[in-house]
């Protein structure tokens, strides 16, 4: 063990011997930094994760303005248990919600409009356009082609063309409006606004007993 000391020692000595092993330990390093950029580059700087941590409660309302006729909802979502507000008005067949020859479907609300199925199919797309507001909110415009939100509709595509969304977000999102006119070929309009997101601990109803 001595001996390789005293051999270390008399090569630090040596001026040119130094010198290459600093340019071999610079090299070294360098490789290093090379390759922790190569690996943290990312696919997309224009993809932008939603997701914040596991949604599950919140309010939210939706609106659906359909050629210039509006249907509104309300509901809570809370443990996975989706209870949707449906006005007396609004007729209920078969799991289709009518009016004024309307038709929605009730599983459409409730399983591809809430906020964790959006935000995990937004997710994995690139936004066109990012708006920043002085009050830290954000705008996230997209333009997603018709076939793929006929496959997240798990409908078959009827019109060639884009669905515009747009997303707008803090914190969480807190609105969501879907321009789906092109793939209705119909003024179709969603307009869907989440409040008290991850801020409801329970839900208790006053029952009358007659």
């Amino acid at each position: 063990m001595r001996e390789y000391l005293n051999k270390f020692k008399k090569f630090r000595k040596d001026p040119k011997k130094r010198s290459i092993s600093l340019l071999i330990i610079y090299g070294i390093f360098f490789i290093f930094v090379f390759i922790y950029v190569r690996g943290y580059n990312p696919v997309n700087s224009n993809i932008v994760s939603t997701s914040k941590s596991s949604i599950s409660n919140y309010e939210y309302s939706i609106d659906f303005n359909i050629n210039n006729e509006v249907i509104s909802f309300d509901g809570i979502y809370l443990d996975s248990q989706n209870k949707l507000n449906i006005d007396s008005k609004y007729m209920i067949n078969n799991n289709i919600i009518s009016y004024n020859n309307i038709n929605i479907s009730y599983d459409f609300i409730i399983n591809k409009l809430n906020y964790n199925s959006i935000n995990k199919f937004i997710d994995s797309y690139e936004y066109e356009s990012k708006t920043e507001y002085k009050d830290t909110n954000i705008k996230y415009e997209y333009i997603i082609n018709n076939v793929d939100i006929a496959l997240y509709l798990n409908e078959e595509n009827r019109y060639e063309g884009n669905t515009n969304i747009t997303i707008y977000k803090k914190d969480y999102i807190n609105e969501v409006v879907i321009d789906l006119s092109s793939y209705y070929n119909s003024n179709y309009v969603i307009n869907i606004k989440y409040n008290n997101i991850n801020n409801i601990s329970n839900i208790t109803t006053n029952e009358k007993i007659d």
